[in-house]
């Protein structure tokens, strides 16, 4: 658009929008073969940039000035200029609000928000990513203490500052959370409330496995319990824990 707005169509054989020639609506099997500007695509395509680590608030701003004069996002904006049947830009006579977009909309406004896509399942993006911060309680990262790679060190939240102590990668088949070579480990393979997380040798027990559960949880299925910072404190140092799943703050975990 002039105004530096980006937008999509669906795809160049796509009749689906009013005529371009008398702007008469969707003919059935007529000349036209060329469908309107859909915003949704618009929002569909921040949540890429987002993904790819790109900035995707152009997407967003492109939504808003799509609107109509009640707020609401439509299906389809017009797309030329040299047809004055409706503005450059603004909503054709196509669904308005379209129920798709309005969620798209929001969908993209808080993965800007975030800082990465929430779209992407936490399982899907753990698997893939390699080794990379877990964001927790209070912004803070799970940490090594001391980047230590000692038995037993403890494992805690931190201020995330990108060093290697919070960098944890992990694995979708034996579940495990690694750091420095070493696995996340639950002490002395305890299932009881309130026992401590430290960084161990890797041996293929069930006090090493984590599973992703409801987006942005870590459960031991040994214990049954999830990963859990202590008191739901946000203070550097904190230590981690596994506690019964109740989700609070203390065990939301994220993957920016």
């Amino acid at each position: 658009m002039p105004n530096g707005d980006i937008f999509f169509h669906r795809y160049n054989h796509d009749n689906y929008g009013e005529s371009n020639s008398d702007c008469n609506g969707f003919p059935a099997n007529g000349v036209n073969r060329y469908g309107r500007l859909w915003p949704v695509l618009s929002g569909e395509r921040g949540e890429y940039e987002l993904a790819n680590g790109r900035p995707a608030s152009i997407y967003l701003q492109s939504m808003a000035d799509a609107t109509n004069e009640g707020y609401f996002v439509p299906e389809q904006i017009w797309d030329r200029s040299n047809v004055p049947c409706f503005a450059l830009g603004r909503p054709t006579g196509s669904a308005c609000p379209l129920n798709w977009a309005e969620g798209q909309y929001l969908r993209l406004s808080q993965s800007i928000d975030a800082g990465y896509d929430l779209d992407t399942p936490s399982v899907v993006k753990a698997k893939y990513r390699g080794s990379a911060p877990i964001r927790g309680n209070g912004g803070k990262c799970i940490d090594d203490a001391s980047a230590s790679t000692n038995n037993g060190t403890a494992n805690q939240i931190w201020t995330c500052n990108g060093t290697s102590a919070q960098s944890w990668a992990w694995n979708s088949g034996d579940g495990t959370l690694r750091a420095h070579g070493k696995c996340m480990d639950v002490t002395g393979g305890g299932t009881a409330n309130g026992t401590r997380i430290q960084l161990w040798d890797c041996n293929g027990t069930g006090a090493q496995e984590w599973r992703w559960r409801n987006q942005n949880r870590l459960v031991n299925p040994q214990s049954g319990r999830c990963l859990d910072v202590t008191g739901g404190s946000t203070a550097d140092g904190t230590r981690l824990q596994i506690w019964d799943c109740n989700s609070t703050a203390a065990q939301a975990w994220y993957l920016p």
